[in-house]
């Protein structure tokens, strides 16, 4: 059985962000990554490939911090030295840049990661102690004092309550070409990213009747 002090379930954006910084601290982690890359969500979401995440490469002032605020794709670095504006001109970037920047940036920060480990199940240890137990899917456990959930979106958000629900196409299924849209009415439920995502696609292609609707009013 492995043991470190941290454990990082996930190697996106938020599992490396925190391998970043308890590297700088000189503390003992370990990333454990089900897929073979870093940030391999980005390698096939968002369905559409177009980000909603700007990237506002230019603000007028210099200053590292000012145009951080304005960087929704960069993560954070004691001295800036890698930025996402690096990878891409467009206001509204490619996934896949945004999945390059990933795997460019665990590299020039030796970020421990640790791929093809699918954690399966987790556990207190059974010695009295506060420390987690992680199985994987091989069976090789490792255990840990402090446990940290990076994994992010883990599978769709279903109404069950929409009585006919069944019959929609949820949005890791649905057609992605407009084509099969065009002059149709489209209705979307949910007012998230991916709702916008999908309403941004497909607005060249309906009629004017597509509207977006969920439980909560929209925040500016």
């Amino acid at each position: 059985m492995r043991y470190h002090d941290y454990i990082i379930v996930g190697a996106g954006p938020a599992g490396l962000q925190m391998g970043y910084f308890l590297g700088k601290a000189n503390r003992d982690y370990l990333i454990l990554e089900g897929s073979n890359s870093t940030g391999s969500f980005f390698a096939t979401q968002p369905r559409h490939r177009t980000l909603l995440s700007t990237n506002k490469r230019f603000n007028w002032f210099e200053e590292d911090d000012f145009n951080m605020r304005h960087d929704w794709n960069s993560l954070l670095t004691d001295d800036f030295s890698h930025r996402f504006r690096d990878y891409s001109d467009e206001l509204y970037p490619t996934a896949d840049d945004l999945h390059r920047y990933l795997i460019d940036f665990a590299e020039k920060f030796a970020i421990q990661i640790q791929y093809n480990t699918r954690v399966k199940s987790i556990a207190q240890a059974s010695d009295g102690s506060s420390n987690f137990v992680l199985t994987d899917k091989t069976g090789i456990q490792y255990t840990c004092a402090r446990l940290l959930m990076a994994t992010g979106a883990v599978g769709p958000y279903i109404p069950e309550e929409i009585e006919g629900i069944e019959l929609a196409e949820g949005y890791e299924d649905h057609d992605i070409d407009p084509k099969r849209y065009e002059n149709k009415r489209v209705t979307i439920i949910g007012r998230g990213n991916s709702a916008f995502e999908v309403a941004n696609h497909l607005a060249g292609a309906t009629s004017p009747s597509m509207t977006s609707f969920g439980h909560s009013p929209l925040k500016d």
